[in-house]
C-alpha cells in the first residue's frame, strides 16, 4: 500500500524506506522537544511556545512543498515541523485544560 508521502516526494526518494526514515526523525525530534517543553512550560508562558510552534510547523510543512533532495526533507519536514509539533502539544494542552 501507497502512502501519501510516498506518492509526494516520489521524484526525489529512491526507494520507500527513506520516507519511513524521514518519518521517523521527526517522530524523534517531536517527543524530545515534547519532554524538554513541559519542563520549561513552567518557567514560561504557553503562549510563547504555541506562538513558536505553530510558526515552526507552518514554515517547515510549507518549505517541505519545496524540497528538491532528501537532505532538505529531513531538514524541512523532521527537524522543522518536529520541533514546531513537539512545542505546540504541550503549551495547547495546557491552554485548553487551564
Amino acid at each position: 500500500m501507497t502512502s501519501v508521502l510516498d506518492l509526494l516526494f516520489e521524484p526525489i526518494i529512491a526507494d520507500k524506506y527513506t520516507v519511513h526514515f524521514a518519518t521517523s526523525i521527526f517522530t524523534l525530534v517531536s517527543n524530545f522537544t515534547i519532554l524538554a517543553t513541559g519542563f520549561l512550560i513552567k518557567d514560561l508562558s504557553a503562549k510563547t511556545f504555541v506562538i513558536t510552534g505553530t510558526s515552526l510547523l507552518f514554515v517547515g510543512l510549507v518549505s517541505s512543498v519545496f524540497v528538491e533532495s532528501f537532505t532538505q526533507l529531513i531538514f524541512t519536514y523532521s527537524i522543522l515541523c518536529g520541533f514546531g509539533l513537539g512545542l505546540l502539544n504541550p503549551a495547547a494542552f495546557i491552554s485548553v485544560l487551564s
